[in-house]
């Protein structure tokens, strides 16, 4: 079916005239190596009942550079296991520590729920005691409390997000009214995000600019952001300058 396919398109005029090169790459075998030594049991055994028998060279590096406690960006192609790369650093920390959480930031909602989805075939299939919850606009009152205090794995999709704002040695999330904390930077969460879609407006925030309903002066070089929830936020005179020349 997929040998189909890609003749159909290499025999599509109109589709070619879109196409600058053609080339097909000869197969590789994979590069593995086996687990990491220390890797709890109820994991390995989860992953084994998936049939995952050893990891890809990137998954074990991300998972030793995660551990040491260094950010990563895993690049490489679709389907060449970059959930398992971050899953099975945080499912270690997990299990090793009762007290640790997690969030998780994906940019839209149907890629959040597919996301816990594979994370929920691991922690069913070891019977891990890990807890996960995806706040969105889908999830009912009655069980947002829960949520926040049970939860230990958060999946928060950014268009959730209001505003992020800096307090003491984390972040607090603003989404729907309720809020999420991190162990994080504003300057290292600032630049993982879309600078089209999240503003620094102040030291201590981060706006979703979809959320700005107006800005007004406060003060002579000091206005505030007025959300559409009525939530007003300070905006720098610095922070000001990049919403207009965002907004226009």
């Amino acid at each position: 079916m997929l040998e189909q396919a890609i003749r159909e398109l290499r025999g599509d005029r109109a589709f070619m005239s879109c196409v600058a090169h053609w080339e097909v790459l000869p197969a590789r075998p994979p590069r593995t190596v086996e687990f990491p030594a220390g890797i709890d049991g109820r994991i390995l055994a989860a992953l084994r009942e998936k049939g995952v028998e050893r990891l890809y060279t990137h998954q074990a590096a991300a998972f030793a550079a995660v551990r040491a406690g260094s950010s990563v960006v895993v690049v490489t192609p679709t389907a060449s296991g970059k959930t398992l790369a971050y899953n099975l650093p945080i499912l270690q920390t997990m299990l090793e520590d009762p007290a640790a959480k997690a969030m998780y930031l994906f940019p839209t909602k149907a890629l959040s729920q597919d996301q816990q989805s594979e994370l929920n075939e691991v922690l069913l299939g070891g019977e891990l005691p890990v807890k996960i919850f995806t706040y969105d606009g889908d999830t009912p009152q009655s069980i947002r409390i829960s949520v926040r205090e049970e939860g230990r794995v958060h999946v928060l999709p950014l268009d959730r997000i209001d505003f992020v704002e800096a307090q003491d040695d984390y972040l607090s999330f603003a989404a729907g009214g309720k809020r999420f904390r991190k162990q994080q930077t504003l300057a290292e969460l600032e630049a993982q995000l879309d600078p089209r879609r999240f503003v620094r407006i102040h030291r201590s925030y981060l706006l979703n600019v979809e959320r700005l309903a107006r800005l007004e002066l406060y003060a002579k070089d000091s206005w505030l952001a007025i959300l559409a929830d009525g939530t007003k936020l300070p905006v720098s005179r610095l922070g000001h300058a990049r919403l207009r020349e965002l907004l226009g």
